[in-house]
């Protein structure tokens, strides 16, 4: 069967989407179209270069063991993205868009205006940069003219994008956010424990209030996110078990992949999700959802 994904962020959560590949492998779905955002772009646009899952998998496990995420000396973040640019570098250096094995889309908002931009033009690296520039941790990537930010601060999840890159297939979302727990609390918002310092000064007023800052802008992100899945309506939605982990700590990174294939083969289990996708009213409310896609600026 073929599919289109949609990838969001989730820092090295993003692992579970790898191992949500390896499952949708294994169940013979053939990804024909990615569309991602943040961390989820690493992957997408790994995959989409003709990376093998594994080999991948242990490209982006190397690099978290090397990377460093220092603080930032000047410019408009907190942390020094150079560690994050020369894992970009290493694995796509000068590739275009157009050179893929596979259509990607990476999204990113401009900073200064608000609008979202969906790239799938020009070279790779300076896209990707835009797409993990989680603002105010990352500085702004410059690319034509505007500075862009990561895509999920207003799409978590690209959906629409990802009808747009193939129109009428399903679309797999894997989403690296828990569902709404009702009254029940939720993990540490955004999980900061793998920021340089961060338990160190944990005691100071101002990070205190930072941390309170970032914990009503992930209450705003998940009502987002739901918002958005609901609205955009994947055909079938992955949930790894990561909420525990922290967006910048260490992880053993075989163990989050392997929780990213569990839970995409659980849902690949469930039979009566697949009639779904074939039935007419399932291609119904994908024809109505692409042609309710608005059309974003392209750059």
């Amino acid at each position: 069967m073929d599919v289109v994904l949609a990838l969001g962020g989730g820092g090295v959560k993003c692992f579970a989407q790898l191992g949500a590949l390896l499952a949708f492998e294994r169940a013979g779905l053939r990804v024909r179209a990615v569309a991602a955002t943040s961390a989820g772009g690493l992957v997408g646009a790994g995959f989409a270069a003709g990376h093998d899952v594994p080999s991948l998998i242990d490209e982006l496990a190397a690099a978290q063991l090397s990377a460093r995420f220092r603080r930032a000396r000047r410019g408009e973040a907190l942390l020094d993205a150079r560690a994050a640019h020369r894992v970009i570098h290493t694995l796509f250096g000068t590739r275009t868009f157009a050179e893929l094995d596979v259509p990607l889309a990476l999204t990113a908002v401009d900073l200064d205006s608000g609008a979202r931009h969906v790239l799938h033009s020009g070279a790779v690296a300076p896209a990707l940069r835009a797409a993990i520039a989680i603002p105010g941790l990352f500085p702004p990537e410059t690319l034509h003219g505007r500075r862009l930010i990561d895509g999920g601060a207003i799409d978590p999840v690209p959906v629409r994008a990802a009808r747009r890159l193939a129109p009428g297939l399903p679309v797999v979302a894997v989403v690296l956010t828990p569902r709404p727990a009702g009254n029940a609390q939720h993990p540490a918002a955004a999980r900061l424990d793998g920021l340089p310092a961060a338990r160190l000064f944990r005691r100071l007023r101002l990070v205190r209030a930072f941390e309170v800052f970032v914990r009503a802008a992930d209450i705003s992100h998940r009502a987002l996110l739901e918002s958005r899945l609901t609205l955009d309506q994947p055909e079938i939605i992955v949930r790894p078990n990561v909420a525990h982990l922290d967006l910048f700590g260490r992880v053993d990174a075989l163990a989050v992949v392997a929780e990213g294939e569990r839970a995409a083969a659980a849902v690949l289990r469930d039979e009566a999700r697949h009639v779904a996708w074939s039935s007419p009213a399932a291609a119904a409310r994908r024809k109505r959802a692409t042609a309710s896609a608005t059309g974003t600026p392209a750059l």
